[in-house]
């Protein structure tokens, strides 16, 4: 006769893949450890509100140190580029009419940002295309539902403040979903500088020129270095006899902002330096880490993004990732902040990264540019995109040839000894 059986049991399921364990996939295991650990030190973790963030140096130097733009930036280098990012305010008289044509009819791209993904590093989607003066419509509407409902009755420094803390928010702890557009890499030989034309040639060209001018000359804004159209071509410049235009890199590209509107974390293409300069609206927040501390930087991104490094290797070169300067600041890695307002200039050193947010509806404008001080850091830069699997922007043995076939002519002035003006 049958024997009763014993009560069944349920089957036992084997754990999931990242539920510990010996088994599964020893990668998979290594990231969930590694996530666990992150999410506890992240918790630690001093919040920006907790963190203040010491501010990066305002240089302001005179007429007569303003006329040679490399010359200057030369002389503040060794003050400034430990700080990776400076603000460079002009000196009293310099206004420079902002060329943008406000009536255009032209549209330009833009692209979706969803404030509070922006700690996970994803791709941003095309945007709407706006005319400046939609964008502009769009931008205001946004920043007054945004501070009524937020903010209502601050202003001043007390409201940018509130903005900055309601930004890392958003980015930090994902309080709620608010999605933005940003016009960035538009093309200004397509569409407008807010320079006045510059030279055509590097030979036209020099600092007599500028010092033969005064600031109320329209001609001292086409001559100057300090448009942006020209600085590339400037005497001392590395990029000064590279024929071939690279929007962006020799040539301005203009950027429209929005509240909330993010320049994620990055540092420049072939780690060259670079020069923002701010035309009109609101202010934009800057933070920046020292070139010198862009390894530990990097390791900060490769500890919490291990996961989405393996899946996208070259994800410091997207531009879509932001991170808490507190949460840098806590983990070691330091950084500076400063707030730049219209007719203001910031510089960013070699392998500095940087990163911000606009305040507002802003017109801003950048390009590169390279002095000796940068052939240190070339080498590096072309290291880095062999590892990461991309072509350089500027081909980093074209540009050596061309250096070296054009030696003499990049002799920069020597401005040692030479003491800069800078607030205390």
């Amino acid at each position: 006769m049958e024997q009763p059986s014993a009560k069944r049991r349920r089957a036992r399921q084997a754990p999931d893949k990242f539920a510990g364990g010996s088994s599964g996939n020893q990668r998979e295991e290594e990231l969930y450890q590694l996530a666990i650990a992150n999410s506890r030190l992240e918790m630690r973790l001093a919040t920006f509100r907790d963190h203040p963030i010491p501010d990066a140096p305002v240089f302001r130097p005179t007429a007569e140190e303003f006329a040679d733009p490399l010359a200057y930036i030369d002389s503040i280098r060794a003050e400034a580029e430990p700080h990776g990012i400076c603000k460079i305010v002009p000196p009293e008289g310099w206004k420079v009419p902002c060329a943008v044509d406000w009536t255009s009819p032209k549209r330009f791209n833009t692209k979706k940002q969803r404030v509070d993904n922006l700690g996970e590093a994803l791709p941003f989607d095309d945007g709407n295309r706006y005319t400046l003066a939609e964008y502009r419509h769009m931008a205001d509407g946004f920043l007054r539902q945004r501070v009524g409902e937020k903010h209502a009755g601050k202003e001043g420094d007390e409201l940018l403040r509130a903005l900055e803390e309601d930004y890392w928010g958003l980015v930090d702890k994902g309080e709620e979903a608010v999605e933005v557009e940003y016009g960035n890499d538009v093309d200004a030989a397509t569409y407008w500088s807010g320079f006045p034309a510059g030279a055509t040639s590097a030979d036209d060209l020099s600092k007599a020129r500028v010092a033969s001018l005064s600031l109320d000359d329209p001609a001292y804004y086409a001559a100057s270095g300090w448009n942006l159209n020209n600085i590339a071509l400037w005497p001392g410049s590395l990029l000064r006899r590279h024929d071939a235009p690279l929007p962006g890199v020799n040539t301005p590209w203009l950027y429209l902002g929005m509240l909330f509107g993010t320049f994620p974390w990055h540092n420049e293409d072939n780690y060259f330096e670079s020069i923002n300069y701010h035309h009109a609206g609101a202010p934009k927040q800057w933070y920046g880490v020292p070139g010198a501390e862009a390894a530990a930087f990097e390791d900060v991104v490769r500890r919490f993004y291990k996961q989405r490094l393996l899946e996208v290797p070259d994800l410091l070169h997207r531009i879509n990732l932001q991170v808490s300067p507190a949460k840098l600041i806590a983990l070691g890695v330091p950084v500076k902040r400063l707030t730049q307002r219209a007719g203001e200039f910031v510089v960013t050193f070699p392998q500095a990264f940087h990163g911000g947010f606009s305040y507002g509806f802003n017109c801003g404008e950048a390009v590169n540019f390279a002095t000796r001080h940068w052939i240190a850091h070339a080498r590096l830069a072309n290291e880095r995109y062999r590892r990461a699997g991309r072509l350089a922007v500027v081909s980093h043995d074209r540009l050596m040839f061309t250096l070296k076939a054009n030696e003499d002519d990049l002799d920069a002035p020597n401005p040692r000894g030479r003491r800069a003006s800078r607030d205390a």
